[in-house]
């Protein structure tokens, strides 16, 4: 399956307003975004979430700063006000508890913050994930993979967002329990933006390492993410 091929024909903002509760609120100019993402060990950033940034940052004329979760030291950032923005499609310890002490230290250092809800909660890009699911290359057999999460809140996100895509949404260990020909029976994505350990380990077929491996579905955050004020 090509995925690759599935191309957005219009920018977000032109065919309908992502954040219209938002507009209430006049800027001069785009504000800052502070995009939280989890990182690989020693703070490194995929290049597919350094390169969104970049992209940002030159079409939005605003400062972009990436805050990796595993990096030892903290970015540097000099601007009044951010949109901060947890980079997670999960509700899990990180958005629970890193992404708010994140919030009280920006604070502290006199940045008007303006937390938004984790990526994973938003109904305008789990939408664009059904509209990608539901495309002519999926062939209902694409099965999203996802990282451990703890019962409760996590276990009826997850049967939420199962309804919500129809689609098959596989546990790590229970999927690394199946059997080669049960296997076989899906096309298996990581539920994840960039490649993670999980991806790695998930090398029985030459496939998609991460949704922003997706050209559809990486033009569409980018969009979403130009749209705010």
């Amino acid at each position: 399956m090509n995925f690759q091929t599935i191309k957005t024909t219009t920018a977000v903002s032109s065919a309908e307003d992502p954040w219209p509760l938002l507009r209430n609120s006049i800027f001069d100019r785009p504000r800052p975004l502070h995009l939280i993402v989890h990182g690989r060990p020693g703070g490194f950033v995929e290049s597919c979430l350094m390169d969104l940034a970049s992209s940002l940052r030159s079409r939005r004329g605003s400062s972009v700063v990436v805050e990796a979760l595993t990096a030892d030291s903290l970015p540097i950032t000099s601007s009044k006000s951010a949109w901060l923005i947890p980079l997670f499609l999960l509700p899990g310890h990180h958005v629970r508890h890193d992404v708010p002490l994140i919030r009280d230290r920006l604070h502290h250092l006199g940045v008007k913050v303006n937390l938004l809800p984790f990526l994973g909660a938003w109904y305008s890009w789990n939408r664009l994930l059904l509209e990608f699911l539901t495309s002519k290359v999926c062939h209902g057999s694409v099965a999203l993979i996802h990282h451990p999460i703890r019962q409760g809140l996590g276990d009826r996100y997850i049967s939420s967002l199962k309804q919500f895509l129809k689609t098959q949404i596989i546990p790590f260990e229970n999927w690394n329990s199946y059997d080669l020909l049960t296997k076989k029976q899906y096309y298996p994505i990581p539920l994840a933006l960039a490649p993670n350990h999980m991806a790695d380990s998930m090398n029985e077929f030459d496939g998609i390492s991460s949704l922003l491996e997706i050209d559809f579905l990486y033009v569409s955050l980018a969009n979403l993410l130009m749209a705010l004020p």
